[in-house]
């Protein structure tokens, strides 16, 4: 039986999309539904969500590079409340903003499947970002986490670093192509030191193309020399122990030469 379904860069409607969905209702075999780069909208996003409501096998569903707004999104995560099948979720360069993120973030709450969302390329600001976080502090399933190519700043990074300290799941944040700065490396830097659950931390550029489209309008990551130090020590935890002791010892030598010499007096008795 078919498993793997890949219809990648074609001309297809809502309307074809609505004879797939109808098939997926009963069907207990397909894993993987891939639709990158075609011609869905909203209302075809609403016939996959009936879809995904009556279907227990679909694993990874990709509307990547389509037409789907926020309006979308939401009837998309409203079936995902309920969808105990679904790990993949890849959502890139469609037409999301904060509203979307919010609805999304409703999802997660209520979901115990999902391990991987990819949400890069959108329109998803600080305001979207930190309803994504709030929503992972409780959110025990979700490992992954993709938010390249937003217009994410260093406020934004704050709010995820604030529920890195009480997330225990996620094991991969995307950053990569955002406009985050030395003030939110430094924040998540801090935030990792006692996160013990994270594995990869992406914070770097885009692809050239993509890059040289971002740059042009001012949204890309900027952090400079000056927070190695504190990456570098979460590479290094001894070294950072190692150079506290030195640095408290240096403080109590420098209070002991400070301190006045001992008096005559005090000397006698």
């Amino acid at each position: 039986a078919l498993k793997w379904l890949n219809l990648n860069y074609n001309e297809i409607t809502d309307e074809g999309v609505g004879l797939l969905a109808d098939a997926l209702r009963g069907n207990t075999a397909l894993k993987v539904f891939i639709f990158r780069r075609n011609n869905v909208t909203d209302r075809g996003a609403g016939l996959l969500a009936d879809a995904l409501r009556g279907n227990t096998a679909l694993k990874g569903l990709i509307l990547q590079q389509n037409k789907i707004t926020d309006e979308g999104v939401g009837l998309l995560a409203d079936a995902l409340r309920g969808n105990t099948a679904l790990k993949v979720f890849i959502f890139r360069r469609n037409n999301v903003t904060d509203r979307g993120a919010g609805l999304l973030a409703d999802a997660l709450r209520g979901n115990t499947a999902l391990k991987e969302l990819y949400l890069g390329y959108n329109k998803i600001t600080d305001e979207g970002v930190g309803l994504l976080a709030d929503a992972l502090r409780g959110n025990t399933a979700l490992k992954g986490l993709w938010l390249g190519g937003n217009m994410i700043t260093d406020e934004g990074v704050g709010l995820l670093a604030d529920a890195l300290r009480v997330s225990t799941a996620l094991e991969r944040l995307h950053l990569l192509g955002n406009m985050i700065t030395d003030g939110g490396a430094g924040l998540l830097a801090n935030t990792l030191r006692g996160n013990t659950a994270l594995k990869v931390l992406e914070l770097g550029a885009l692809a050239r193309g993509e890059y040289d489209h971002r740059r042009r309008c001012g949204a890309y990551n900027k952090v400079s020399n000056a927070r190695l130090q504190e990456i570098k020590d979460l590479l290094q935890p001894k070294a950072r122990e190692q150079r506290a002791a030195a640095a408290a010892a240096e403080e109590r030598r420098r209070e002991e030469d400070a301190a006045p010499p001992p008096t005559a007096s005090a000397t006698a008795s």
